[in-house]
């Protein structure tokens, strides 16, 4: 085979050979790059796919030239970027610019700015580009986003007595809406997907499995957020080899809420002795104590404890703020938790409003 031929040739050089005989190929390589794209550019020109029977330059190169298409349209943004830029060619040929970063400059290339840009992009990576990019042309930022995308029920298996309508689908819960509202309000654990199983009965049965549901999160953030990122990226690469995106995420989430989550917090005190706490007299603090915010988590059962006139209790369980049900100011104790409550924000300053009037602001 030719391909264990050329591979026992390079096996055969020593190693100053091989590296000189590879530099000499990659400048090969480049060249001839430069040769495609000139001669793709007057076969563009002249339209000469459509005589072979293709309809755009494009059809031409995946079918009869059998590049793949990201390959295929690489190469057709960069020669119609060159022919009009003619610099480019000697760019790409010099390993200044290669054939993708080419093709990310060709849309926003124009005689004013093509000098500058494509000096700044010389010898660039991707992410420098499309920061280049970013700077000529910015977008708007996009509103956040939460899409569930998986996972996908299974069709239900039929039995002996006759098949089911086409499309039949079980499904142990409701599909989950989109939506951040939705990702705040879903249970934590994925829902239950049946699948067909065999019983000796020969008959098909739906067994219940809990799959994990999958979620795409995108969000606009700052380049500072990015380079954080990176970092955490880097000091986990013992623990995630591939350093997903998601498993940075995950623990800093998880981090930050085994450290600031009153949930968790209690939760890891469940099993360690209840200490009583002696009544004392009122401090000169205004402070909370954490073990009392802790009691009174545990007793509002982490939400906002205001309920309106007809029974209806707030459901928020975001903003939450301890509130002193006797103010501070007006000697209500800081120490004791059947002086303070959890309000969310709304309700605090309502409550504020009430005990001290339209005007005045609490602290």
């Amino acid at each position: 085979m030719y391909g264990m031929g050329v591979c026992d040739v390079f096996r055969k050089l020593s190693d100053d050979e091989l590296v000189a005989r590879l530099k000499e190929l990659v400048c090969q390589e480049r060249r001839h790059l430069v040769e495609v794209l000139a001669g793709l550019g007057e076969f563009d020109r002249r339209r000469l796919y459509e005589k072979k029977g293709f309809h755009s330059l494009f059809e031409y190169c995946v079918g009869e030239s059998h590049y793949s298409e990201s390959a295929a349209a690489r190469r057709i943004q960069a020669q119609r970027a060159a022919r009009k830029y003619v610099e480019i060619f000697s760019l790409v040929s010099d390993g200044l610019l290669s054939l993708s970063a080419v093709s990310l400059l060709a849309p926003h290339l124009t005689p004013d700015n093509r000098a500058q840009l494509l000096t700044r992009a010389q010898g660039r990576r991707k992410r420098d580009l499309e920061r280049i990019i970013a700077e000529i042309s910015p977008q708007s930022d996009k509103a956040d986003s939460i899409r569930y995308v998986g996972p996908a029920p299974m069709q239900r298996e039929t039995s002996g007595r006759g098949a089911e309508p086409d499309g039949l689908l079980e499904f142990g819960q409701p599909a989950a809406a989109s939506g951040p509202e939705a990702a705040s309000a879903g249970p934590a654990s994925g829902p239950e997907v049946a699948f067909p199983v065999k019983t000796e009965g020969g008959e098909g049965q739906l067994a219940r499995a809990s799959e994990p549901v999958k979620v795409r999160v995108s969000f606009t953030a700052s380049e500072d957020l990015l380079k954080a990122v990176e970092r955490a990226r880097d000091l986990l690469r013992h623990k995630y080899p591939c350093a997903k995106l998601e498993d940075v995420f995950r623990e800093a989430i998880l981090n930050y809420l085994d450290r600031h989550d009153p949930d968790r917090r209690l939760a890891r005190q469940k099993g360690r002795p209840v200490r009583q706490k002696p009544f004392r007299a009122r401090t000169e603090s205004r402070r909370i104590p954490r073990w009392v915010k802790d009691n009174v988590w545990e007793r509002d059962g982490g939400r906002c404890g205001f309920v309106a006139a007809d029974g209806r209790q707030c459901q928020a369980r975001a903003r939450l703020e301890f509130d002193h049900i006797r103010p501070w100011a007006l000697g209500g104790r800081s120490d004791y938790p059947g002086n303070v409550r959890l309000l969310c924000r709304t309700h605090n300053q309502m409550a504020a409003r009430e005990m001290f009037g339209e005007t005045v602001r609490r602290p």
